[in-house]
């Protein structure tokens, strides 16, 4: 039984072509083209979640002039992604990623991070909040403060 163009059959994913020519048409997103294109000539994936979490489902996004992985936050020691698009005096972004405070980090979002630097031309601070359940739900606006008042202690005058 299909699903979107996907195949459903235990144990694994397969992509089918309906009509490819007229579907990549419409695809404007090039990078995603490309990826989807990418995901056509693979074999078929064990459908696990190791499998699905695999970097070729999730397509890298457009190029920036820096990538940093860093702490932010002085007791909490958040983990953090600073993405710098090399113009002097552009703004920065603070990005708290989805996930219903449960479920989502860096990876998840980082074509996403990506983009908003590049078609923002914005600075883009990625916070890795802590999730639920292993943590209290509030730690996560916790994290996110860390991170601002980080941010606000290392580029002092920058427009948040």
């Amino acid at each position: 039984m299909g699903i979107g163009g996907y195949s459903v059959c235990p144990g694994t994913i397969r992509l089918h072509i309906v009509d490819g020519p007229r579907v990549d048409r419409v695809i404007a997103d090039r990078e995603l083209e490309r990826w989807i294109g990418e995901i056509r000539r693979e074999p078929d994936v064990p459908l696990s979640v190791e499998g699905l979490r695999a970097p070729r489902f999730r397509p890298k996004g457009p190029e920036v002039a820096a990538v940093t992985d860093l702490v932010v936050g002085s007791a909490l020691q958040c983990p953090g992604r600073l993405y710098s698009i090399g113009i002097v005096g552009a703004p920065f972004v603070v990005y708290v990623h989805g996930g219903g405070f449960v479920f989502g980090d860096l990876e998840s979002h980082d074509r996403a991070c990506r983009r908003l630097a590049v078609e923002g031309e914005v600075n883009v601070l990625a916070v890795d909040y802590r999730c639920a359940p292993e943590f209290p739900t509030l730690a996560a606006v916790d994290d996110v403060e860390a991170a601002l008042d980080w941010l606000i202690g290392h580029h002092a005058g920058a427009q948040i």
